[in-house]
């Protein structure tokens, strides 16, 4: 009988002679799929109109004359740390010790020695002129991290990017902790695109770690991103980071004349960096001692630890669905909260975490309104729940609002010391919650995903809250065999040598 006789053409019947014949024959690998398309933001305008509104009500406040005339609240001074930076690089390039010296006021210098090392270029420029310098360079990376934020969700280059990162950048002087870092001239906006360098890229993992431990020998707070790094199981940055920062210990102990009795004696000292009293202290252990807790150093160790517990479920749900930004701005918030001293300027994490909530709450709107057949009425909702997002995010954020932004909210800010001391730790309060939060719901979203078999299913950008937001699935595709076939070896052929038989 004929082969056609039998139902095969002969491509079809060549191929099941070679899988019966061949022992071992190769098994089929299916090519990589392209990455998606990327896509614009849905709800763009809404989202652009709520955060214009937002930077347009902080230019006005801290531009007006009932700001600039408060010590504390007026942006347009030299800023006070920058100025300690500055002097203290000064002082260790004549040769002298640096520390053990007040700066400015009763100011000393309190980054470990790496931190004095990097510093030393500030010497080369005036300093009155390279403050102006070091608040434009802070403007610019943040406004470099949140695109890298909106880019690594899986969104493309557009107009409305651009306007709701400006937006952002500037709405952002609302929170006390941008509103402090500016007017002190702090560094924490530089170390926070240090450590964004290492994880909102999506090309390539060259030199992936390098970032982290910088920004780790510069000040100690960065290293607890490197949690990310094991969850991830990339070993090479992990290893990368902890061999970075310990090369940043070794430079400073070498060219800092001091600097080994940094890490024997003045890094243990935390009132070096301000009293736990102060209600600018926004850590864990600082709202321990103002609320007279009894063994605070143990219920600090141990509240910590399940801190941290709490964190690493969120922190792992979110890079299992892909979620690494998600999993960088949880560690920003972590670790002033569980830190041994945290000043409010410390949180400057809320700002992409805004984004991503804000992004999140956009997503999960989207879901219901995608149903709607009318494109006019479909594309006038994106934006109504673009615009509800921000209001909501805002509200969220009340406890972190700046009282120089909305004097309303001075009794929930962190500067008045005649506060009750259960309002002054809103910081954490509310950051705590926010990890329950995400971390709840991760564990919902792991769970559903294990039970409908997709637990390795990276989500796409229309499935779900907290996804990529690339639609990039790591795991490799199933080969599947034809089904309603009898015979055998041609199920194993199929499975073989996957679509190619025809």
């Amino acid at each position: 009988m004929s082969e056609v006789g039998l139902g095969y053409d002969v491509t079809r019947s060549q191929y099941i002679i070679d899988a019966v014949q061949i022992r071992r024959p190769q098994k089929y690998e299916p090519t990589q799929e392209p990455a998606p398309e990327r896509k614009p933001i849905r709800g763009g305008l809404g989202i652009s109109l709520g955060l214009i509104f937002l930077a347009a009500w902080a230019i006005i406040r801290y531009t007006s004359s009932s700001v600039r005339n408060k010590d504390l609240g007026n942006l347009f001074v030299w800023p006070l740390d920058f100025s300690v930076y500055y002097k203290a690089v000064q002082h260790v390039s004549e040769g002298h010790n640096l520390y053990g010296k007040d700066y400015i006021f009763n100011l000393p210098f309190t980054y470990p020695p790496f931190a004095a090392v990097a510093f030393t270029p500030m010497t080369l420029v005036d300093r009155k002129t390279l403050a102006v310098y070091w608040q434009i360079g802070s403007l610019i990376v943040l406004f470099a991290v949140i695109i890298g934020i909106l880019r690594q969700r899986g969104y493309k280059w557009s107009f409305s990017l651009i306007i709701i990162s400006l937006a952002t950048v500037f709405a952002s002087f609302n929170l006390s902790a941008i509103h402090g870092t500016f007017f002190f001239g702090q560094v924490n906006i530089y170390l926070m695109g240090l450590v964004s360098l290492d994880f909102l890229r999506r090309k390539t993992n060259f030199g992936r770690g390098i970032g982290t431990g910088l920004a780790a020998g510069i000040k100690l707070t960065p290293a607890f991103s490197v949690l990310i790094f094991i969850f991830e199981r990339q070993w090479k940055a992990l290893i990368t980071a902890v061999v970075v920062f310990a090369a940043t210990i070794v430079v400073g102990c070498i060219i800092i004349p001091d600097g080994s009795k940094y890490w024997t004696h003045y890094m243990f000292n935390t009132d070096r960096i301000g009293p736990q009293s102060n209600p600018g202290a926004q850590s864990l252990r600082g709202v321990l001692y103002r609320l007279h807790i009894d063994n605070q150093m143990t219920v600090w160790i141990e509240l910590s630890i399940a801190i941290v517990l709490v964190f690493c479920i969120a922190a792992f749900g979110a890079i299992k669905r892909g979620n690494v930004a998600m999993a960088l701005c949880l560690s920003g918030i972590t670790a002033p909260i569980i830190a041994p001293f945290s000043w409010f300027h410390h949180w400057v994490f809320l700002v992409p975490l805004a984004v991503l909530l804000i992004d999140a709450i956009t997503r999960g709107l989207a879901a219901p309104i995608g149903l709607i057949q009318n494109k006019r009425v479909r594309w006038s909702l994106d934006q109504v729940a673009g615009l509800c997002a921000v209001a909501l995010v805002s509200v969220m954020y009340i406890p972190f609002v700046s009282q120089y932004s909305v004097p309303a909210f001075k009794h929930l800010q962190q500067n008045e010391s005649s506060d009750p001391a259960i309002v002054r730790g809103s910081f954490v309060y509310t950051g705590i919650a926010i990890l329950v939060v995400v971390a709840l719901w991760y564990s919902v979203v792991l769970v559903i995903d294990a039970i409908r078999g997709r637990d390795e299913q990276a989500a796409s950008p229309e499935n779900t809250w907290f996804g990529d937001g690339s639609g990039v699935n790591d795991k490799e595709p199933l080969v599947m065999v034809s089904q309603g076939q009898s015979d055998f070896r041609e199920h194993e052929a199929w499975a073989y040598y996957g679509p190619d038989i025809k």
